[in-house]
């Protein structure tokens, strides 16, 4: 999955029959720097609490229904920067095949030092982006190193080819926020769904200009964060143009603003 630099043959095909990729060092090192350094602005501004950002986010986590349904007007510039940087708008131009546009919404997630929570449980983001539509791709970008034995970003390789997970797409088993059921509720641990669709996950060591793209389709997920810093990455999404107007988004919210949320999850 790795592209170290932008070969389109190769990155088409990797993104059909893997539906993931990583480009190394895609973006440049300042700007995510810049984009790092504002979203611990934010964390310690939204808390209103003293100390360093990684207390910050502590904080967050317990406030997090607050920041999480409070989109601002606007991002912070080093953060929009980072949506709209032209990197990101000429590698999807590549795998979605025609011009694009980014989505106005961008995801700021932040995890506390040794802060044993799962991110996020196996999920997809079709069915809550465009409405299972395959027009847009999401990229993971990570604002400081994040190492694979620390706990970081993993996805399932051609899992967007799964017979199985696409006889899930609709029903109880993979519900309108694209998380993964079994049995009674949601799949929390990766193993699980390694099992149930008989694919291996994958994840990598990121360091900073890193970015991580994948399909609406593909089960990813975020594991606990076991590392001593504070781990704080940006989700962007960018669509084919024609797609990427305001509504586009089916849940959780309306999207009819250039702004973002802060999830703490």
């Amino acid at each position: 999955m790795l592209v170290p630099e932008l070969d389109e043959v190769e990155l088409g095909r990797r993104w059909d029959s893997e539906g993931c990729v990583l480009l190394r060092q895609a973006l440049s090192k300042a700007s995510v720097a810049a984009a790092r350094d504002a979203m611990h602005g934010f964390l310690l501004r939204a808390a209103n609490v003293p100390g360093t950002a990684d207390d910050a986010a502590r904080a967050v986590t317990e406030t997090h229904n607050r920041i999480h349904n409070s989109p601002t007007a606007a991002p912070p510039a080093p953060i929009a920067a980072l949506r709209d940087d032209p990197a990101l708008a000429k590698i999807a131009h590549v795998l979605l095949g025609g011009p694009v546009a980014p989505l106005s919404v961008v995801w700021l997630r932040a995890r506390g030092a040794r802060d044993f929570q799962r991110t996020s449980s196996p999920h997809c983001d079709a069915p809550y982006v465009g409405g299972h539509t395959d027009g847009f791709c999401t990229f993971w970008i990570p604002l400081q190193p994040v190492s694979a034995a620390d706990g970081t970003m993993i996805v399932m390789p051609r899992s967007h080819k799964s017979a199985r997970l696409a006889a899930y797409a609709g029903s109880d088993l993979l519900g309108g926020d694209g998380a993964l059921r079994m049995g009674a509720g949601y799949c929390h641990h990766p193993d699980d769904a390694s099992a149930d669709l008989q694919l291996p996950w994958w994840t990598a060591e990121f360091e900073v200009g890193d970015i991580l793209a994948f399909r609406p389709n593909l089960l990813h997920a975020a594991v606990d964060n076991m590392g001593q810093q504070l781990r704080c990455s940006v989700d962007v999404r960018l669509a084919r143009r024609e797609l990427s107007a305001p509504g586009f988004w089916s849940s959780p919210a309306p999207v009819d603003f250039d702004g973002y949320f802060m999830d703490a999850q």
